[in-house]
């Protein structure tokens, strides 16, 4: 009888210790939905997955060439970071290939965050050999 005793008071303490890690569980994971509901991120902080990359600026300074070429002009400047080669997201269109992100899923042509750093770089006055007549008010 004593044999069973024991044997149930073990079980008792396997099954408060499980309940015990459950509602510790529940507790951090609702203390991490606050902690992502407050999480703000830093002034120019992108996220490389975002799907719909949206532009960080209004209104973006007219250029003479191809955003291409002012990549390889900028890169080898160093005036940008060079990025190391990102993952190709699922589903990407293996037909456009991104210079800048050195993926695929979209071209060099059609990359917001590419368009962004120029137009940092055009307001911080480099660059201003690609810039459109008339638009050199920031060089």
């Amino acid at each position: 009888m004593d044999e069973l005793r024991n044997r149930a008071t073990k079980f008792m303490h396997i099954e408060e210790h499980i309940d015990y890690h459950r509602s510790h569980q529940a507790k951090s994971m609702d203390k991490g939905k606050e902690n992502e509901k407050s999480y703000r991120p830093m002034p120019g902080w992108t996220n490389r997955f975002r799907e719909n990359r949206e532009p960080r600026f209004n209104s973006y300074t007219p250029l003479t060439i191809l955003k291409g070429k002012i990549l390889d002009e900028v890169l080898q400047a160093e005036l940008i970071p060079t990025l190391k080669s990102s993952q190709t997201p699922q589903n990407a269109d293996t037909s456009k290939c991104c210079q800048y992100h050195r993926n695929y899923g979209h071209t060099t042509e059609e990359c917001q965050a590419l368009e962004d750093k120029v137009e940092e770089r055009i307001q911080d006055g480099h660059l201003c050999q690609f810039i459109k007549i008339d638009t050199s008010a920031h060089c």
